[in-house]
């Protein structure tokens, strides 16, 4: 362990510690090991906050995988809900910046290539006290190897599908569908005991 101390005026009391200790049952030629990070959050002694365990998984205020996650490699865990913040640090945030953006790529046997996006965007230009954003997806087209838009919200509420302008402006909310052929919305019931009456 390493253990990071300091003095309250009286006694050194631990701020912090990085240790392992053993993450499993070891056998021969087998050691299985976590490694823990704590942090002191203003008492007497450290809390465990985060731990790298024996399966490479990364475990943020949890000591052990959330259900049935075990192929997860990130686990959060709050008893109010963890949240993930993306923060862009600009002042002069302009329509169609970036604001924050996850990504998803898959390797093709040579390299890893984008499959799809998650993306939030400056809607309009930011000012101070006003920041309109809109929320994007993209995915990457069979036979293609960059990401198209298909899908985004946008400040109004307005659900956008295949098109990045609202067809009808003049509604500040709703769905709207634009497409080069007929746009379509199909709906369709899996049940084959549908009877008369039924949705």
């Amino acid at each position: 362990a390493i253990n990071f101390s300091g003095t309250d005026g009286s006694a050194y009391l631990e701020g912090a510690k990085i240790f392992a200790e053993v993450d499993g049952t070891p056998g021969s030629n087998d050691m299985p090991g976590a490694l823990i990070f704590a942090t002191n959050s203003g008492t007497t002694s450290t809390t465990e906050r985060l731990r790298i365990d024996s399966s490479g998984r990364l475990l943020i205020s949890t000591t052990s995988v959330i259900g049935g996650g075990t192929n997860a490699l990130l686990h959060l865990v709050d008893a109010s809900g963890p949240e993930i913040l993306f923060g862009r640090n600009d002042s002069t945030t302009a329509a169609d910046d970036d604001i924050g953006k996850i990504r998803f790529f898959g390797n093709d046997g040579g390299s890893y290539q984008e499959t799809a996006t998650i993306s939030a965007q400056a809607d309009l230009d930011h000012a101070s006290n006003d920041k309109p954003g809109r929320l994007v997806f993209s995915t990457t087209a069979d036979g293609a190897s960059t990401v198209t838009e298909r899908l985004r919200i946008d400040s109004s509420g307005r659900l956008l599908v295949a098109c990045t302008t609202p067809p009808n402006s003049g509604v500040t909310a709703g769905l709207q569908i634009q497409h080069t052929a007929t746009a379509n919305i199909t709906l369709a019931r899996d049940d084959s005991s549908i009877s008369d009456g039924n949705a």
